[in-house]
């Protein structure tokens, strides 16, 4: 039996995706306890808080990779 696999995203529209999932993530509350207490200024919303995270990881995986040279 010849099993063939259809890719269900071949014609999702990738340039879209962006504007879509902005459109679409509406729980984000940049005042919640542990946002508010933590990022000073408050990331507006999720996409910029990962862009701050992944910023903060990147920097102190750079300050350990000095300490350890």
């Amino acid at each position: 039996m010849l099993l063939i696999m259809k890719d269900p995203l071949g014609n999702f529209d990738w340039s879209s995706l962006y504007n879509i999932y902005g459109s679409s993530s509406n729980r984000f509350d940049g005042n919640a306890r542990y946002i508010s207490n933590a990022f000073e200024p408050r990331p507006k919303n999720d996409r910029e808080l990962y862009y701050v995270l992944i910023e903060k990881i990147d920097l102190e995986r750079r300050e350990e990779a000095i300490l350890l040279a």
